[in-house]
């Protein structure tokens, strides 16, 4: 009974911490592609 109340479950537990710094690079190589395809290439 106990076990199907554990947050760990829901929240992913430790993976779930693999997924912000992950989101961070994605996000940040995202933005730096598009400054580069925008702003540099068609220079």
């Amino acid at each position: 009974l106990f076990r199907a109340l554990d947050p760990n479950l829901y929240w992913g537990g430790e993976q779930a911490a693999w997924w912000g710094p992950m989101a961070i690079a994605v996000i940040a190589g995202l933005t730096f592609a598009t400054f580069l395809t925008l702003v540099l290439v068609p220079v």
